[in-house]
């Protein structure tokens, strides 16, 4: 780090008043009779600074004279005779901003510190009795009615208050140089000529400066509005605003601060820089500045010293290199630090796209789509989750349409992104809406998915009305963004036979017994919605008949008038009635011995099926019997053994003749051999 020191340097303060060497910076009327004070300030803008020592430069103020209304601001609240500061060794080097308060000692303010006569003690303050004969010096003489008449003989040791009483009702409180010049005023009331600072009234009068305290806030005494009006009696207007011996108000203070450093010491000024790496040429310094008195000024420079057009204590947009500033106090002070910037290279994400692809693709790496050089060890982020790392692997199959943000540098102090948009086709889908149809009727097919479709006949709407008259093939292309060109086929069908189908069972020819009847089922294809009816005139779907002839079916057709089902021609015959018999056993032993372990038919004739159940004597059903076949093991449905006793059936069987025939009875279980 490099460090240059300017050790002597002319302040520059920022003022528009003409440079002096005192400047009043308060006036107390007081609270009664003539407790007034006077304050004023050493503030000598032109003072030279010399920037290795720890406290401000000093200037001499003996002879400088204080006075009140001699006449040149109006006729009311001349005092004869004048205040003047000796030849003291104490007034010979008064530091800038120290504050010096001179007071009427024969009626002292209440408000009074206790006198302070020396410059060493460090609190930048001095408080002085007009009336200390080492101090002050009076003049008994009343200067003209001009800016410059004060005599430069007839000075006599210590002052008289009297020589400069203050009147409420129209007076000036006045700075006279060396030459004898007024070269500052504060004035109120009747004396309102010539005047540098002019109040009409105070704080508790429109024309008066009773109870009235005049004060300076900061930046310069010379502007009227940098003036304040405040109140030296509580009792008068509720609030106390006198403050002798020490700063008015903040605003006063760090006005006396630009002198003093606020009244602490001075030290060197020091400067300090700090650096904020980024990416390219987008580094950042920082400068501070301590010591010396404050504000500061900031240039920075290269590492030549050719400044870079920057002059806050921020510098921005600094590319990779040494750079210098210069740090400079209000009084001119100067140190100048070095600092570096280390950027890094810029990551590069390349420019985003935008893709349109389709559903059926295989996977792809969206880095490919980056348009331009890219760097290749970015993140994803998006939509969905991607595979493939920095690749960003992304399958139509499974990722969503959306952004997706290629993402270099992540974590770092400048990353650099891309975005890719991915918008997913899907292709198009083609439906045969009705391809079978009546001679001369429309077979219609639609397409959705697109507007660019084209059917062999030339049409281009997404749904194609076709009149068939014979079978005929159907064909279409369709055009889907980002998934291409499909091609569809079809086959539009002309109905030859009437789709309508009836059908009844049994058909053909069949035999039945003299006597006996038989039921004849229709069905139709298209139930409910095309009506039919038997030739004999019945309408139910099923008919029982036991007459010789002709049954079939009668209905309307889709394509045609009229639709025939298949025909049953019935012929009876004489028949010898065969009988039946069946034998049911009462008695089993299911002892596992080999004999008579399940109850079963024994015998049975011209049988053809046999359902039953068996019960407990309490009405509990233990076994459902299916079959001529069955059998019965003395066990629950559900596996569990029965107690030996007496059981009971019910059977239902039906014979070669179709007739049912219903036995019930009893079976006893008997497990003993």
């Amino acid at each position: 780090m490099a460090r240059l020191f300017t050790l002597l340097l002319l302040m520059n303060l920022v003022d528009t008043y003409v440079c002096q060497v005192l400047i009043i910076n308060e006036v107390s009327q007081g609270v009664s009779g003539n407790k007034e004070y006077v304050e004023f300030l050493v503030a000598d803008t032109a003072a030279f600074y010399d920037c290795g020592l720890t406290s401000p430069p000093c200037v001499d103020i003996r002879g400088w004279i204080f006075d009140d209304n001699s006449g040149y601001h109006g006729s009311g609240g001349v005092a004869p005779g004048a205040i003047r500061f000796s030849n003291d060794p104490l007034w010979s080097c008064m530091e800038l901003g120290t504050i010096i308060v001179i007071y009427n000692d024969a009626d002292p303010n209440p408000m009074m510190p206790p006198d302070d006569l020396t410059n060493s003690d460090g609190n930048c303050a001095i408080v002085a009795p007009v009336s200390n004969t080492s101090l002050f010096e009076s003049n008994p003489t009343t200067p003209g009615a001009v800016a410059c008449s004060y005599p430069s003989t007839g000075w006599i040791p210590g002052g008289n208050w009297s020589s400069t009483v203050l009147a409420n009702s129209g007076d000036c409180a006045r700075i006279v140089d060396l030459a004898g010049c007024e070269v500052f005023s504060v004035c109120w009331a009747s004396n309102n000529m010539n005047t540098q600072i002019y109040f009409s009234g105070g704080s508790t009068s429109g024309s008066s400066a009773t109870n009235t305290v005049y004060f300076f806030n900061g930046s310069d005494p010379t502007v009227q509005s940098n003036w304040t009006i405040g109140c030296a009696d509580v009792a008068a207007c509720g609030v106390e605003e006198q403050t002798p011996g020490a700063p008015n108000n903040p605003a006063n203070a760090a006005y006396i601060a630009q002198f003093n450093n606020g009244c602490t010491a001075l030290t060197p000024i020091s400067a300090n820089a700090a650096a904020f790496d980024a990416c390219g040429c987008n580094g950042l310094a920082v400068a501070t500045g301590s010591g010396s008195i404050p504000g500061y000024t900031y240039e920075w420079t290269d590492s030549l010293f050719v400044p870079i057009g920057q002059n806050t204590d921020t510098a921005s947009g600094l590319c990779s290199g040494d750079y210098y500033v210069i740090v400079t106090s209000s009084i001119g002070c100067a140190d100048t630090v070095m600092t570096t910037i280390s950027n890094i290279p810029a990551p590069n994400a390349g420019s985003g796209n935008s893709l349109l692809v389709c559903d059926t693709d295989t996977s792809f790496n969206l880095q490919d789509s980056l348009i331009g050089p890219y760097d290749l060890d970015g993140v994803w982020v998006g939509t969905s989750t991607l595979s493939g790392d920095s690749l960003g692997t992304f399958d139509p199959r499974l990722n969503s349409t959306g952004t997706y943000l290629y993402i270099v540098g992540s974590g770092g102090i400048c990353p650099d992104t891309a975005l890719v948009s991915v918008d997913i086709a899907t292709p198009p889908l083609f439906f045969t809406l009705t391809d079978s149809v009546c001679i001369g009727e429309n077979a219609s097919f639609s397409i959705e998915g697109t507007s660019s479709i084209l059917w062999w006949n030339g049409a281009t709407s997404d749904t194609l009305f076709v009149p068939v008259f014979s079978d005929t093939i159907v064909s279409a292309s369709a055009l889907v963004p980002g998934c291409g060109e499909f091609l569809f086929t079809d086959t539009a069908f002309a109905y030859q036979v009437d789709p309508v189908s009836l059908t009844i069972s049994p058909a053909g020819e069949l035999n039945i017994c003299d006597g006996d009847s038989i039921a004849i089922v229709g069905n139709s294809n298209f139930p409910g919605t095309y009506p039919y009816s038997w030739n004999t005139g019945d309408t139910n779907d099923t008919i029982t008949v036991s007459l010789v002839g002709e049954y079939y079916l009668i209905g309307d057709g889709l394509c045609f008038t009229t639709v025939y089902s298949d025909t049953l021609f019935l012929v009876t015959d004489p028949c010898t009635v065969e009988p039946t018999e069946i034998v049911i056993p009462n008695v089993f032993t299911p002892n596992q011995d080999g004999l008579n372990d399940s109850f079963r038919f024994t015998e049975y004739m011209n049988i053809i099926s046999a359902k039953g159940t068996i019960w407990n004597r309490w009405g509990q059903l233990l076994y459902n019997w299916d079959g001529l076949d069955d059998s019965w093991n003395g066990r629950t449905s559900t596996g569990e053994m029965v107690k030996d006793g007496v059981y009971y059936y019910v059977f239902e069987f039906v014979d070669v003749h179709g007739e049912q025939i219903r036995r019930t009875g009893h079976i006893t279980l008997s497990r003993l051999p």
